[in-house]
């Protein structure tokens, strides 16, 4: 059994499309009852009590768990610092990193977390970052996975796509030994040229022939360049993630579609992943109006991201402002929904105060992640059921 979704999905307080660009209207939030200050917490607690008592998530049956699920007597549990080999097409045999952490108390198939870091970052440091995250999952019994870059030009990068054209002349350059090696040096070069798809796909099925994992709800999140590869991700492989949250990261201006156009490529019938885009009001590495970054590169618009997911979904065109359990946290959270997906999914938007690298809601960002991922319907079930939240 998931815990209950114990807010409101969608409150159509707003029909513009641009309701994010501004924080939300001071005076409708300072109305709202200083009790949801406390309520918030509570229902979290009573929410996940609710699970632990129910003995967790039941089995899925058939093709919805994985292999590990069939090998009694194993289960490892808490952190573990893995290393895999892993075939790149093109460049052979490579060890790759990753950070797991599998919960005490799974009570069944779990779900399945990634989380992506940005330039230059690191699995230890970005579990550490987020460690209120990785006590929610603990507590619900999710698996989660923290991927390691590939360091082979300077500092940890992922690979998500570039050419001569997502770049302005006279930006700085770096070219990373695997691009060396495979000829594909450019003025834009920049990032790793190991295939990081691969790599995520190999790590999820070697996840899945140890682990006891639900296959129908798989996440993920990243940021900053962790983000832009999600985004990379998700056009090449639309069909791994039931849930993703890129925050404060784009793709590269020409790459909306992925390398590929393998949005517009993917077989009909390929299951779409629910998405919540994140990002902060105020960032020139990565700006959300898209176009020219400080440093030289170009990206795409966050609004046009959206409504490029809005329309694969086959959503309402119109994005609506909704109310969310965190809206009243700080840093004027402000979120948009495009309504009525018929795919049975959702596109959110959410932008809040701040700059490039900060992350939402300081004491709350990574509750966002989980509220969101809850809400979602696992493929094949019907739709969950929504209780209001009250103002």
């Amino acid at each position: 059994m998931q815990y209950p979704v114990l807010f409101g999905r969608l409150e159509p307080v707003a029909t513009d499309e641009h309701a994010c660009d501004e924080p939300p209207d001071t005076h409708a939030a300072a109305i709202r009852s200083p009790l949801r200050y406390i309520a918030l917490p509570l229902l979290l607690l009573a929410s996940i009590t609710l699970l632990l008592s129910s003995g967790g998530t039941s089995r899925p049956t058939g093709a919805a768990h994985s292999l590990g699920c069939d090998t009694s007597g194993r289960h490892i549990v808490g952190s573990f610092n893995r290393t895999l080999e892993v075939h790149d097409p093109r460049l052979g045999l490579v060890n790759r990193s990753f950070q797991l952490h599998v919960p005490p108390q799974p009570g069944g198939p779990m779900p399945l977390l990634l989380a992506f870091h940005g330039q230059a970052g690191a699995p230890v440091r970005m579990a550490h970052e987020h460690a209120e995250l990785q006590d929610l999952t603990d507590q619900l019994g999710w698996v989660t996975v923290y991927p390691a870059g590939m360091d082979d030009g300077g500092d940890s990068t992922w690979s998500c796509g570039v050419d001569n054209s997502t770049c302005i002349p006279g930006t700085a350059a770096v070219c990373h030994t695997s691009c060396v090696t495979l000829g594909e040096c450019g003025r834009c070069s920049w990032a790793t040229c190991y295939d990081d798809v691969a790599f995520v796909e190999q790590l999820i099925a070697s996840l899945e022939t140890e682990l006891c994992l639900d296959k129908t709800r798989y996440f993920a999140t990243g940021q900053s360049n962790g983000a832009m590869f999600l985004h990379h991700l998700l056009a090449r492989r639309p069909d791994l993630f039931l849930g993703a949250a890129p925050a404060f990261g784009l793709p590269l201006l020409g790459y909306l579609l992925g390398d590929r156009q393998g949005l517009v490529r993917r077989e009909q019938g390929v299951a779409l992943p629910s998405l919540l885009l994140l990002h902060d009001r105020n960032d020139s590495n990565i700006p959300w109006q898209g176009g020219l970054s400080k440093y030289g590169w170009l990206y795409e618009p966050l609004r046009k991201t959206t409504d490029l997911w809005a329309a694969l979904h086959r959503c309402s065109a119109s994005a609506l402002r909704i109310r969310t359990p965190f809206d009243d946290a700080g840093d004027h959270l402000a979120c948009v929904e495009h309504a009525g997906c018929t795919s049975g999914g959702r596109v959110v938007e959410c932008r809040y105060d701040g700059r490039h690298g900060d992350w939402p809601l300081p004491q709350s960002g990574d509750e966002l992640l989980v509220w969101f991922f809850e809400s979602l319907t696992p493929r094949g079930e019907g739709k969950r059921s929504w209780l209001h939240a009250q103002s």
